[in-house]
């Protein structure tokens, strides 16, 4: 679930805001943008592969049914942080709003 934070709000600024078809395209830049971009991969292929602490601490939500009030949750604080943060606005919604094991919250 968390692992795709970042596709899903790259996803939602492809579905919503418009393209400026005006725009110059720096090749130079595009060119960077795409070798950061495989870089990228290369890492998060890297850390799926390893387990991380972060990754260890967000199995214990993996039980946790998501619900409109996380995303909910999530949507304000991305919105407060001007659309980054997609990540710590997930886990923080998990933390806050799923039950632990005992039945308590966060």
């Amino acid at each position: 679930m968390a692992s795709t934070a970042h596709w899903c709000h790259n996803e939602a600024l492809d579905q919503f805001c418009p393209v400026d078809e005006g725009a110059v395209v720096d090749e130079k830049a595009a060119a960077r943008a795409r070798e950061a971009e495989k870089a990228a991969a290369r890492r998060a292929r890297k850390i799926c592969a390893a387990p991380s602490s972060a990754r260890k601490t967000m199995l214990k939500y993996k039980d946790c049914k998501w619900t409109d009030e996380m995303g909910k949750y999530t949507y304000e604080c991305v919105k407060r942080n001007d659309g980054f943060g997609v990540h710590w606005c997930h886990d923080e919604a998990l933390q806050t709003l799923c039950p632990r094991p005992g039945g308590t919250k966060g």
